[in-house]
């Protein structure tokens, strides 16, 4: 690692990878230092990366050599220290190397989220695994110098490998872009100097299955982390990232709060396909992704109604008696573990029994209808929070389904034909229903990106119930039919919400018969133009 004096340099960056390197170097002769990734644990070496070309977006990493008399140089002048190198080089408007001109003159200074470690005191130590120890321990912040009390992650560098590394800063990486009051913040990593720390907001409780197992927790407390769970990773899907290991050992408690947490299995992406080699967690996985080894958002749902189960259950292990290899057959032959305690709502039992653990991934919820589903029985308000910034899936500030939810909820009959105008756009929504399930097959105007698609009510009635899920919509004629293929129209935004002066009623169409009940395959929301197959099943 540097010395103090290295480290007191703000364009030093200590262990930096490459992929943020990209996002820092702007321009032309923009540089900074940094700590290479080893090549195997414990070797290590600095190197100058420099924007060499901005329109090709060529970056050059110069390896800054150790001679015998123990100087510091990347050609053929060589100095006392790393600083004394990098101070010559901008003076003196050097090239880094004989062989082309490359010079570096503006350096590219240290962001908020890296952390000195002087500002960094750890007071207890808390656990410890193969990599390093977890510390609690205060941060002193940079604007203010309050000090806030943290958990420290501290990371052996010279027993890591470099693909270990990558991991650890690619945790970091997604975490700093969280801002949720049921996820686990990240307040910045220290990597200029030995050990590695990633400094993270301290849960007061611990481990939320720890908990679980210490304290008694009565139904309404459990429905409670239920939904700030859901509340949570909806979230983390609205950021378009899958977590991959949702369970309560990866949860935190504090402050009457469920924070989801531990993201080192963590992708960005709608989907991932994981080596089937590797070990992964199989009493939370969803049976597709124990045959195929792929994840998507709907796995993390499978696993989050395992979680479910683990706090109804005290935080005991899914699948009790059952061995892992028995597990893996049981649940891709179609076996649920019993959601059974006293008192409990039948609504969450069916949430968690047909929307999160059904067989067809299709079938399943999206995280943000769950965490409405819970909304609705427990009663239980939705926290407000100023995230700063905006992540691109909500930057409308709605979804697809909120358009028919909103005249859902304005009293407009579910059994006949509304015409709506929106801001000038003509809607269609062809919506029936059935005592059993509600399904509501239809059609969007051509052209205009009418809203259709099914929802979902779990009263039982003929009617809508007090919260309901319709589904997505499609320009063209999208009402069910054996394997009809069909046309995605470009998606409607919507400027201001729905439920402004804007949204009107005209009068009734015509009464329309509710089709036989036939239960259609889902199809997620599609970029434009992409052709959709839609097809039924019984």
């Amino acid at each position: 690692m540097a010395d103090a004096n290295l480290a007191a340099c703000q364009w030093y960056h200590g262990l930096l990878p490459r992929e943020d390197i990209k996002q820092l170097l702007r321009n032309e002769g923009d540089f900074l230092v940094r700590m290479s990734e080893p090549k195997e644990p414990g070797k290590r070496e600095f190197v100058l990366s420099v924007m060499f070309d901005p329109k090709a977006d060529l970056i050059k990493h110069f390896v800054i050599n150790r001679t015998i008399t123990g100087k510091f140089s990347v050609d053929k002048d060589s100095f006392e220290s790393v600083p004394d190198l990098v101070k010559h080089y901008v003076d003196h408007k050097t090239s880094l190397t004989s062989s082309y001109k490359c010079l570096i003159n503006r350096p590219t200074t240290r962001r908020s989220w890296q952390l000195d470690h002087i500002d960094i005191e750890s007071t207890k130590k808390l656990g410890e695994g193969a990599f390093g120890e977890v510390h609690r321990g205060t941060l002193k912040l940079k604007k203010g110098g309050k000090k806030v009390d943290v958990a420290i992650k501290l990371a052996k560098l010279d027993v890591m490998t470099k693909e270990q590394i990558k991991d650890i800063m690619r945790e970091a990486r997604l975490m700093r872009d969280f801002n949720h009051p049921n996820v686990t913040r990240l307040y910045g990593v220290a990597a200029t100097q030995e050990p590695l720390m990633l400094v993270m907001e301290l849960a007061n409780n611990g481990a939320l299955d720890s908990y679980l197992q210490k304290n008694e927790c009565n139904l309404e407390k459990k429905m409670e982390m239920c939904t700030q769970s859901a509340w949570g990773i909806e979230y983390l899907h609205e950021k378009n990232c899958l977590h991959r290991d949702i369970a309560s050992r990866n949860c935190l408690y504090g402050d009457g709060k469920v924070k989801i947490a531990d993201f080192g299995l963590s992708r960005i992406g709608a989907t991932y396909q994981m080596n089937p080699k590797c070990r992964v967690p199989i009493r939370w996985l969803a049976p597709e992704t124990l045959r195929t080894a792929m994840y998507s958002q709907k796995t993390d749902v499978w696993s989050f109604g395992i979680m479910c189960w683990e706090i109804l259950n005290n935080g005991q292990e899914p699948y009790p008696g059952m061995m892992v290899a028995e597990v893996h057959v049981k649940v891709k032959e179609g076996y649920r573990m019993p959601l059974e305690w006293p008192g409990i709502d039948s609504k969450f039992v069916n949430i968690v029994m047909s929307r999160c653990w059904a067989e067809n991934p299709m079938d399943r919820f999206s995280m943000s209808d769950i965490a409405k589903g819970f909304e609705a029985f427990t009663k239980i308000p939705r926290p407000h929070f100023d995230e700063g910034k905006k992540s691109d899936a909500s930057k409308d500030g709605s979804r697809q389904s909120d358009y028919i939810y909103v005249f859902i909820r304005r009293g407009i009959s579910s059994t006949n034909l509304p015409f709506f105008i929106m801001n000038s756009i003509v809607l269609f929504a062809l919506l029936a229903c059935t005592s059993a399930q509600f399904v509501a097959p239809g059609f969007g105007y051509s052209g205009f990106g009418g809203y259709a698609g099914w929802g979902y009510g779990l009263n039982g009635l003929n009617r809508w119930g007090s919260w309901g899920y319709p589904g997505w919509g499609y320009g063209g004629w999208a009402a069910p039919s054996v394997a009809t293929t069909v046309t995605a129209a470009p998606v409607v935004a919507a400027a201001a919400p729905v439920v402004t002066s804007t949204v009107t009623a005209a009068p009734v169409v015509a009464p329309v018969a509710a089709p036989a009940v036939v239960r259609p395959t889902i199809i997620a929301p599609q970029p434009k133009d992409t052709k959709i197959s839609i097809i039924q099943r019984a």
